[in-house]
């Protein structure tokens, strides 16, 4: 899966990149922000499972408006910064995420959330955490988090209903922003003895992906532990059948 970036690039004035990874490559510009987001739809099911019928969408609703991206290649969070505005660190943005089955058939739906910072060689860091990339999530009647699959990094959801043909998920995210106090994090730099404190998020990347699934309901619980490798479909609020 390829992953892009968002950076800070000086001091005083601050860019990002956003990569949202939920099937396709993605790229765009978002007013004076960068966006290169990638979704990414694993559909690696048995042979006995329908594919041709099994399909999701991401649906995306912010300041730009709602678009569905279905495809290998889209552009999202072009809306995300009101017109006229340039992103602004420790704000919150409107950003609204559910799921569409496109496909042919009721199908449950899983979606997989990892946030991270990478260096400026790429390289994953930890002196940044991904609790400071705050995409607000919904949990509750209609999304679950599998507590079991949590990390510091990943966040696994599944939608507790059967989601049939043509309808939209309730919303599993409703907004995105970067915690302020990143800007408060330094290091020192020693260029010829002269001491400097340096932003570490300078020069830096925030990541969010976001990766979305998604089995038939037919042999459902067959379905869920071969391509998911639940057991007790139960324990994430899923109530299937083997029929």
């Amino acid at each position: 899966m390829k992953k892009l970036r968002s950076f800070f690039r000086s001091p005083m004035a601050t860019t990002l990149l956003f990569l949202l990874a939920v099937v396709f490559l993605v790229t765009g510009t978002i007013g004076g922000v960068r966006a290169a987001p990638t979704i990414f739809n694993a559909t690696d099911f048995d042979r006995e499972f329908e594919l041709d019928q099994i399909g999701t969408s991401l649906v995306e609703t912010n300041a730009g408006g709602t678009n569905t991206y279905t495809g290998q290649s889209n552009t999202i969070l072009a809306g995300l910064v009101p017109t006229g505005e340039k992103f602004a660190v420790g704000k919150a943005y409107d950003e609204e995420l559910s799921v569409l089955n496109s496909g042919s058939i009721p199908t449950y739906v899983r979606v997989t959330i990892y946030k991270y910072w990478v260096d400026e060689n790429g390289n994953k860091m930890s002196d940044l955490k991904p609790e400071d990339i705050e995409l607000t999530l919904l949990t509750g009647s209609d999304w679950m988090e599998d507590t079991s699959a949590r990390t510091d990094e990943r966040t696994v959801l599944y939608y507790t209903n059967l989601l049939d043909s043509g309808d939209t998920t309730s919303p599993f995210a409703d907004g995105i922003k970067i915690n302020g106090d990143v800007l408060n994090i330094v290091k020192q730099t020693n260029n010829n003895g002269v001491i400097t404190n340096v932003r570490l998020v300078d020069g830096k990347t925030f990541t969010v992906e976001v990766e979305v699934n998604a089995v038939q309901d037919h042999s459902a619980k067959s379905a869920i532990w071969s391509v998911w490798g639940l057991s007790n479909p139960g324990n994430v609020g899923l109530s299937v059948s083997d029929n």
